[in-house]
């Protein structure tokens, strides 16, 4: 009984394992804030390889350091 039980339970957490998460995960959107200069130009190429990837980015730019 034991044995079936142990059998039952990795068959269970193989299948259950071999699920990849993307899938069950909703698409949903990164938020990356930045400074404005040289930060927001790296963001945006990152940005574009992300896409590429299927990840999607959205860059926020800080400006007002007060």
């Amino acid at each position: 009984m034991k044995r079936r039980t142990l059998v039952a339970a990795a068959g269970i957490l193989a299948i259950a394992g071999s699920i990849p998460l993307s899938a069950l995960a909703a698409e949903k959107t990164i938020v990356v804030g930045v400074t404005a200069g040289p930060h927001a130009e790296i963001m945006e190429v990152v940005k574009r390889i992300a896409e590429k990837q299927g990840m999607k980015i959205r860059i926020v730019e800080f400006n007002d350091f007060v």
